[in-house]
């Protein structure tokens, strides 16, 4: 049977979804299609309603990851503490969604968690990224500590207000993106959830002092290549990875999801990113 798949965002022209998906569909055998559905929010239950029941499942990223989680019929345990969905399996007319961002960063980090368990994080952005990372970094990695950076006071009030509820015990500082004001020396980990250095804004890096966190991991969630964040971070002594085993990674758990076949991350990572 041939499948349907596909991603909504805005402005994701960039996305490599559709590789990664090409390479699925190669190492498995199986026969479909993978789509990428661009449109702003005020666009998506229209989408829902005329275009997802035609799939058999699809991936979300920004703006949609958190705004779908009002319109789809059923939310999975993880997804819901998250507050977040990023995969959508589709029964019928019955929209399933689950969060396999969690997968991926799980899979991206656990090679290097001795270098930055039980110490402080800095996350940057409160997307639904950032809230799938908090959640990956409290229950898998034991982070006590974060340090929780947004455009706006409000935005990282809420989420901290919302975070300390969910993760009982951990402690959450805020600040503002553009105006850290923090101590570096202090972190372990640092994780760029916001478009910086990003496909759509290359030359804009996170305003870090890498020099003064040269003992830190760097993830970064973009995935281009080159990436000047990362380039700079690497430079300055961190151990720097960026977004491409989280995106293989939890593609592939998606896979499994709308179509029950297992794939190997690894082997697709190497396909669609060789320099890995």
């Amino acid at each position: 049977m041939s499948v349907r798949l596909g991603l909504v965002g805005h402005n994701i022209a960039y996305s490599k979804s559709t590789d990664i998906f090409a390479s699925i569909f190669r190492s498995t055998g199986q026969t479909g299609t993978f789509e990428l559905f661009d449109f702003a929010p005020e666009e998506l239950q229209a989408w829902l309603k005329n275009i997802a029941p035609n799939l058999n499942g699809f991936a979300a990223t920004i703006p949609h990851k958190q705004i779908l989680m009002r319109h789809i019929d059923h939310v999975d345990e993880r997804a819901a503490k998250i507050g977040a969905v990023n995969s959508v399996a589709v029964s019928g007319r019955e929209l399933h969604g689950f969060n396999t961002d969690y997968t991926g960063i799980v899979a991206t980090l656990n090679p290097t968690r001795e270098r930055f368990a039980h110490k402080t994080a800095l996350v940057l952005g409160t997307g639904g990224s950032a809230r799938a990372v908090m959640h990956a970094l409290v229950r898998e990695f034991a982070v006590p500590r974060f340090l929780v950076a947004s455009r706006s006071v409000s935005s990282a009030e809420r989420f901290r207000t919302e975070h300390e509820r969910k993760l009982g015990g951990v402690e959450i500082e805020i600040g503002l993106t553009d105006s850290p004001h923090w101590s570096m020396a202090e972190i372990g980990l640092i994780v760029n959830c916001t478009p910086l250095a990003g496909f759509n804004h290359p030359d804009e890096l996170p305003p870090l002092d890498f020099g003064a966190s040269s003992h830190a991991v760097y993830f970064d969630l973009n995935y281009n290549r080159p990436n000047q964040a990362i380039a700079v971070a690497r430079e300055a002594g961190l151990h720097a990875l960026d977004g491409s085993r989280m995106l293989v990674e939890q593609a592939a758990a998606s896979y499994k999801l709308w179509t029950g076949t297992e794939v190997d991350g690894q082997d697709i990572l190497e396909d669609v990113f060789p320099e890995t």
